[in-house]
């Protein structure tokens, strides 16, 4: 029923060579399609117009469309191409046998007749050449077919070929995205939460300050909840900016602890809770993607820490796309 649904609907649905063309046609449309969906995509990410650069992802997509409704289009073709060579192939054998067996026919007649020898070998000699005809048919077809099996594959190569390098651009544009979104703190609730292991440390006082810009404004917000579920103090006065970060700071989050000047024991008791605080903390922050580290001595250059407290001073966001984004105007 589909083969008679084919035949009404296509012509040529029956010819060989029409099917194989057709097949060729439509692969070949695929490929530039693809080609050029490659191309808009580039232009696309190239450009600096966000305008622009939405046209041309939308003809992109438009483009991908195209190619893969060829390639559904395609598949029928290759199928009946495969269908009608195994016809012919079939065909060609089955004369090549009967013209063999009426051989040994001929030549069984010649030996009870040897009267008929001359017209035997007249016919043999015949059928013979008929035979070298259908071989010579038959090899063309094979090679024809191989021809196809090889042009199909080298597409289906390149095919792969562009959705690797499809699949390669939206990693790196999701890297970007990640590292260009605000910082975020979040807070899981629970036996298992993130704030459990901060809880030891009860009370602690929190000093937050931060370069003087938006997002880290808002990483230094996001910070503040975030210790107020474990129970850690952070006063209004504790929050600030501090224009001298950017200045003698750099990218990223440093964490600063209580260094004591006199070696009693209170004091280095209150020392190693503010370091054991501090590390707990980074260990969660570094669970959520954030750059956080504790080098000595740098936080208490911009001011002494209290006892039973821990100084977070905040930069910049790191950004590893820097280099791409488009210049300031200022």
């Amino acid at each position: 029923m589909t083969a008679t649904y084919f035949t009404r609907l296509i012509p040529d649905w029956n010819s060989l060579d029409s099917v194989r063309s057709v097949h060729s046609i439509l692969e070949a449309t695929a490929l530039v399609f693809f080609a050029l969906l490659v191309l808009f995509d580039v232009l696309a990410h190239r450009t600096d117009d966000k305008t622009k650069e939405r046209v041309l992802e939308r003809i992109a997509l438009y483009l991908f469309g195209i190619a893969v409704l060829a390639e559904i289009v395609a598949y029928p073709y290759g199928q009946r191409n495969d269908t009608l060579s195994e016809r012919i192939i079939g065909s060609l054998d089955a004369k090549a046998r009967s013209a063999l067996e009426e051989s040994e026919k001929a030549d069984a007649k010649a030996s009870d007749a040897a009267l008929s020898a001359k017209a035997v070998k007249e016919e043999s000699t015949v059928l013979a050449t008929r035979m070298g005809i259908a071989s010579r048919q038959l090899t063309d077809l094979e090679q024809g077919f191989t021809g196809a099996k090889k042009e199909s594959e080298a597409l289906r190569q390149q095919n792969m070929a562009t959705q690797r390098e499809l699949t390669d651009e939206q990693a790196k544009r999701s890297t970007m995205e990640r590292s260009l979104a605000p910082r975020m703190l979040p807070v899981i609730t629970g036996r298992f939460g993130n704030t459990v292991s901060l809880q030891q440390f009860f009370g602690l006082r929190v000093i937050i300050e931060y370069v003087p810009d938006a997002e880290a404004r808002r990483a230094a917000e996001e910070i503040r909840s975030f210790v107020g579920y474990a129970h850690w103090e952070s006063r209004d006065q504790d929050l600030s900016a501090n224009p001298q970060l950017f200045a003698g700071f750099f990218d990223g989050v440093v964490i600063g602890t209580y260094f004591p000047l006199e070696r009693n024991r209170e004091d280095l008791v209150a020392a190693q809770r503010s370091g054991e605080a501090a590390e707990a903390l980074m260990s969660v922050m570094r669970n959520s993607g954030w750059r956080v580290r504790n080098p000595p001595g740098v936080a208490q250059t911009f001011g002494p820490i209290p006892k039973n407290a821990i100084k977070i001073m905040i930069g910049m966001k790191p950004n590893d796309f820097q280099h791409l984004l488009p210049p300031n105007p200022d």
